[in-house]
């Protein structure tokens, strides 16, 4: 490795760090978002849960939303390497709220519910694959939008 990678890579890597460590820093500055959702849910069943805000600094204008989201996992073996693949197969949102202004230290909370599709819906291209199921919620605003996730434990008709 020549002289000028020895020194460019570490302070790459550096400068990475920070950043993902500035933007952390950023997104806990301007507040916390927060899911709460059942342990488990059935292919065709409902999805209900809650979705909490509490910014740290007025937002001028801000919309929350929350999504359904499913998507296929796939593994490929490429001789003595494996590739792991996903795709979007479903996607739901609701607008739960705004665009509107949000006062610092207002906490909001919000109920949301889904229809899960039953498994015979799911657009699945690969028999071999896996299935994940996610909740996703997201507060939009200029600047550093906030973001939680949550994968859902989807129980098939066979594990009642």
């Amino acid at each position: 490795m020549s002289e000028l990678m020895k020194v460019l890579v570490p302070g790459l890597a550096v400068v990475v760090v920070a950043g993902v460590l500035g933007y952390v820093y950023l997104q806990n500055k301007r507040g916390s978002l927060t899911l709460q959702l059942p342990s488990t849910v059935l292919p065709g069943g409902t999805v209900s849960g809650s979705v909490e805000l509490l910014v740290k600094q007025s937002v001028e204008e801000g919309r929350l939303v929350v999504g359904l989201i499913g998507e296929e996992i796939t593994v490929t073996d490429r001789g003595d390497r494996e590739y792991e693949g996903t795709r979007e197969f479903f996607r739901q949102e609701l607008s739960l709220e705004g665009p509107r202004s949000f006062l610092s230290g207002e906490p909001v909370g919000r109920p949301f519910s889904f229809e899960l599709p039953s498994e015979d819906q799911w657009e699945i291209t690969v028999d071999l694959t896996e299935v994940e199921w996610r909740i996703e919620a997201r507060f939009e605003t200029r600047g550093i939008d906030l973001f939680a996730r949550q994968v859902l434990n989807v129980s098939s008709q066979g594990d009642r």
